[in-house]
């Protein structure tokens, strides 16, 4: 796995519930988020677009700058972005790249997303508060699937 705390302690858990004989959640090591912890904050999970065409995946990329961001624009710092990168036949959550303000928390949500083989119709049609940086994942998500409303 990777040196990061978040799989040392994923990891914890299985070990431990393994030996306890209880169902043990897998880690599942294509969907481990990476956070930089500065400014602007930087965080991604899975593929990036060029691997993911070098991989000859069929993918869908949608992006959603800050600066069109209601919520970055209030904030101050309309700098960054979310770029989403999807399955173009599945849906699947492929990979996904944010660069700006409250990133590190955002990829939660694509995390669980990945993990979980959540499809972009289900991401597009998620209600998101609004202002809110996350319903940029949102918007995101509409623009690789061609209707993005808020661009």
């Amino acid at each position: 796995g990777r040196g990061l705390a978040h799989v040392a302690s994923a990891e914890g858990v299985f070990v431990a519930e393994k030996i306890a004989g209880v169902h043990a959640p897998e880690v599942h090591y294509d969907a481990i988020p990476a956070c930089t912890y500065c400014h602007p904050e930087i965080a991604s999970v899975g593929l990036t677009e060029d691997k993911a065409r070098a991989q000859n995946i069929p993918i869908k990329v949608g992006k959603m700058p800050f600066r069109a961001l209601a919520k970055a624009t209030a904030a101050g710092d309309p700098n960054g972005f979310v770029k989403v990168i999807w399955h173009a036949e599945t849906g699947a959550l492929v990979g996904a790249h944010l660069i700006g303000p409250a990133v590190t928390d955002l990829i939660a949500e694509l995390t669980l997303a990945k993990t979980t083989e959540a499809n972009a119709e289900s991401l597009a049609y998620t209600i998101h508060a609004h202002p809110t940086f996350a319903e940029a994942l949102r918007i995101a998500t509409e623009d690789a699937l061609g209707h993005a409303v808020d661009l």
